[in-house]
């Protein structure tokens, strides 16, 4: 027997980030008769496809960052410390920190 031509590749298995896209083919060209052997090799190819990167993503807080200085010199002064949303940032929709 022989191949058949392959299919097209299908749509990626994704909308966004690493999926898979596959295509097949049969052994019908000819088909083989009763005394030949099947066709040698696979029947489905699958590959890996990169979807765009426009993910879905909900943000989270980064690491604290250092304390500022004291802001007075002696006795009741306050020390500031900042973080912010942006360990990712939230993307597409995703909630905000």
């Amino acid at each position: 027997g022989g191949w058949s031509p392959w299919t097209l590749w299908t749509p990626c298995s994704v909308t966004c980030g690493a999926g898979t896209i596959v295509r097949t083919r049969t052994c019908s060209n000819p088909p083989p008769d009763t005394m030949e052997l099947d066709c040698e090799g696979s029947t489905v190819e699958t590959m890996i496809c990169n979807a765009p990167d426009d993910c879905y993503a909900d943000g989270n807080w980064s690491p604290w960052g250092e304390w500022t200085p004291c802001d007075v010199p002696c006795d009741g002064g306050i020390q500031y410390r900042y973080r912010n949303c942006s360990n990712p940032p939230p993307k597409n929709n995703g909630t905000d920190c």
